[in-house]
């Protein structure tokens, strides 16, 4: 049973959640915080693991990804939060994970939302 005290609180722990990822980047999109919560859940997942997972279509999880990487699309800085590395099963796909400046933000999400 959710009362009105403790959805006040889960509705504060999760706007503070939020406001990490405004720190990084004002502007940033909804979609790039989901795909950073489901890479962060699943380390050296792949793309379509991951645009499975989260329901993103490839074509906008690569954008994402490259926007939440080093470098963002055309040479741009990108949030640097998470690097592809390559499969050693399969070269074809890369696997994504956390930087450790996405591992310190994963780390204090959790501890705000008392995960």
């Amino acid at each position: 049973m959710i009362t009105a005290t403790t959805d006040n609180k889960s509705t504060r722990r999760f706007i503070t959640a939020i406001e990490q990822f405004r720190e990084l980047d004002p502007n940033i999109q909804a979609t790039s915080i989901v795909v950073f919560m489901a890479a962060a859940s699943r380390p050296g997942a792949t793309a379509r693991e991951l645009s499975q997972t989260s329901g993103i279509t490839e074509y906008t999880l690569s954008r994402t990804l490259a926007a939440l990487s080093e470098t963002h699309r055309n040479g741009q800085p990108g949030l640097d939060l998470l690097t592809r590395k390559e499969n050693p099963t399969d070269a074809r796909n890369k696997q994504i994970y956390l930087k450790e400046k996405g591992v310190a933000l994963y780390k204090r999400i959790l501890a705000l939302t008392g995960d």
